[in-house]
């Protein structure tokens, strides 16, 4: 039965502010405020009743937002000796239109019903045996201040809504039998009248970042209420999803997420994320969840309001979590929306240096580094979820249709059914690699630099995927194949999910506490060690341009991609290479170059990217330096680290390479 909406009592209760009580900073930074309400009546559903001595309003006033929260606690008697005990809490807006009444001011005035946010949910005792009922149902109560002729302040409370009793589902009771916690529950069933069932009422706490499991011999660095205990075991009692050579490093890294608050709530979103994937929804989880990204959400806003710039990259760090767990629910916009807004914090942090005259120009310090690399990590991981999203709706024969089109939960289930049915070994390689996700955003250690990353295994994954590297050469092409095969070839297949891990265990193995740059990872002969950041952008770039399996995604993103690209590569030339594979910088700089190309225009802004010109002039000298001159010869060269045999359709980057070589200037 749906809830209905009827008045059934109304409080009356007197207040003295002189005889008010003010803690100020009671837990934390918040004021306690103890409010006596000396007098008052309740009256309704034929029932009258006088307030009884020692009643009060126990009220937590968090001075940040200026939100009261309620706790209060009255008994009325009435004529007969029966009595009524009534227990409520709730949220309060503390405004100046509310202090000017509770201090007694000159304007103080009767407020109406809704002139002020201040509602509750009261709880109803009563010896009356004719009002039993009261403790079987449901109300919600909306407050006032209400001066009456003599000028005294009084709460008034009214338009009280009733509900009818609750069923408690069986699992619920046996749940309750077996004394769970209290917010360890399933949503209430409400039914017909005539099948009321009166049940013990079992309240629950709202707060619940002080609901801590936790003991002094396991507590962790954040609040683990519900069941974050068991998500968190449930990421990593499996030992697959690291390789063997990084047993190590994962343990390190594992104590450095759960001595780090932000780290772990962000590794527990991840393991809500990996749960979703790997059974198609959270189920018991949901509420778990949904705790820990409330309160992401909760600490990034209240960092954005404290204009405090010290916890940058942990910030960065949150935000990325959010817009991997959104993607992977389903939700693109969303995480798309927090990439951006990781973007606009990037940006404004750069803005800030560079107005207050520190060097930005070679993007060098370990923080600003993470924080670019968060960012590429959550463009490739968006990147290539909405691609893998769109051809699953492909092949589910929404051909014209748009991501957009469908629900999250669609989105879901339709990844879901087609990775279980068609593409069980990409699925498990998948949520392998979403295993080695928190390891990636572990805070760095003390005194930890960031080092270039070695490129080999990045380059094997895209070689698996292309044909005429001459490192593979029976593998089969798949560059003129149909997006529908491709799609196959690249998504059911696992070279999407091999390629999401290696490049977080690339990020792992550059962070050093020993050397400030690479001294060489031991592999034989030449070397594809390269800035992390552009290794990645490069790999995408390689997936959406040349392989076609890969689709783009916000213009404004990919712009800061490249240019990205450009910092870093332009750090990296200026640095000796000796070990480095010339073809591979070649490569690289060639990516950069077609990821300018591909960099969207509007119809009016025909503009190509700022970056365009560097990336030209880097080419002609490495080719330079190569002793290269033709397409032909760039091509050979390029194929010895990752290329298609074939030229079909990638006519236009040999017109690039002819254009980059027709510049009269030189770096």
């Amino acid at each position: 039965m749906a809830p209905s909406l009827d008045h059934v009592f109304t409080m009356r209760m007197y207040t003295s502010p002189a005889k008010a009580v003010v803690i100020p900073e009671a837990k934390g930074k918040n004021h306690r405020i103890i409010a006596f309400l000396t007098h008052g009546n309740i009256k309704g559903s034929g029932f009258e009743a006088e307030l009884q001595p020692g009643g009060a309003d126990w009220i937590l006033r968090d001075p940040e937002t200026n939100t009261g929260h309620l706790d209060v606690r009255v008994q009325f008697r009435n004529s007969e000796g029966h009595s009524f005990y009534i227990y409520f809490q709730g949220v309060l807006q503390i405004d100046d239109k509310w202090m000017e009444v509770f201090t007694g001011g000159p304007k103080a005035r009767t407020l109406e019903f809704g002139e002020n946010y201040w509602l509750s949910a009261p709880v109803l005792e009563t010896s009356h045996p004719d009002f039993k009922w009261v403790e079987r149902s449901e109300f919600v109560g909306e407050l006032r201040w209400f001066i009456d002729e003599a000028g005294n302040n009084c709460i008034n409370l009214g338009r009280v809504c009733s509900y009818s009793p609750i069923k408690i589902p069986l699992r619920e009771r046996r749940a309750q039998q077996k004394e769970v916690q209290p917010w360890e529950q399933t949503p209430w069933h409400i039914e017909q009248p005539s099948q009321q069932l009166s049940v013990k009422r079992t309240p629950i706490p709202t707060p619940l970042r002080f609901m801590n499991q936790d003991r002094e011999y396991n507590r962790l660095a954040c609040e683990m209420p519900l069941k974050s205990h068991e998500l968190f075991q449930y990421l990593f009692k499996c030992q697959q999803g690291l390789k063997g050579s990084q047993k190590t490093t994962a343990a390190n890294c594992l104590v450095r997420l759960t001595d780090d608050s932000c780290a772990l709530r962000s590794t527990i979103l991840l393991a809500g994320m990996h749960f979703c994937f790997q059974n198609g929804n959270l189920a018991s989880f949901e509420s778990t969840f949904l705790y820990h990204k409330v309160e992401v959400m909760r600490y990034i806003n209240k960092w954005i309001a404290s204009n405090n710039h010290k916890h940058d990259t942990t910030i960065f760090r949150q935000m990325a979590t959010l817009a991997f767990t959104e993607v992977c629910t389903g939700e693109v916009l969303g995480a798309e929306a927090h990439a951006s807004g990781l973007l606009a914090i990037i940006e404004n942090a750069a803005a800030r240096d560079k107005k207050e005259n520190l060097d930005i120009s070679n993007f060098k310090t370990p923080e600003q580094e993470l924080a670019n690399r968060y960012f590429i990590m959550a463009y490739t991981y968006i990147c290539g979820l909405k691609s893998l999203l769109g051809g699953v709706c492909r092949l589910g024969g929404f051909d014209d249709a748009r991501i957009e089109d469908f629900s999250a939960k669609e989105l879901v289930e339709m990844s879901y059914i087609w990775h279980k049915g068609e593409a069980s070994q990409s699925w498990a390689l998948k949520l392998q690699a979403l295993r080695l996700l928190p390891f990636f955003l572990t805070p760095l250690p003390e005194g930890a630099t960031l080092t270039y990353a070695d490129g080999r295994e990045i380059i094997q994954s895209l070689r698996e995927f292309t044909t005429g590297t001459g490192i593979d050469p029976s593998s089969t092409s798949v560059c003129t194949d149909p997006p529908d095969k491709i799609f196959d070839n690249f998504w059911r297949r696992g070279p999407a999910s091999r390629l999401l891990g290696e490049c977080v265990l690339a990020h792992v193995e550059t962070i050093s506490v020993k050397k400030k740059r690479s001294q060489g990872l031991g592999w034989p002969g030449t070397s594809f060690e390269g800035p992390w950041c552009a290794l990645v952008t490069s790999a995408i770039i390689y997936g959406q341009a040349i392989l076609g399996a890969l689709e783009p995604v916000d213009k404004r993103m990919h712009k800061y991609t490249i240019t990205l690209f450009h910092h870093d590569m332009f750090s990296y030339l200026e640095e000796s290479r000796a070990s480095t594979d010339p073809g591979f910088i070649l490569w690289l700089l060639i990516l950069g170059l077609i990821g300018c190309y591909t960099y969207p225009k509007g119809e009016k802004d025909q503009t190509p990217h700022p970056s365009f010109l560097f990336f030209q002039m880097a080419i002609r000298r490495q080719a330079k330096e190569m002793d290269i001159s033709s397409w032909s010869e760039a091509n050979f060269a390029l194929a010895k680290v990752v290329w298609p045999s074939k030229n079909d359709g990638f006519e236009f980057v040999e017109d690039l390479w002819n254009e980059a070589f027709s510049l009269r200037s030189e770096i």
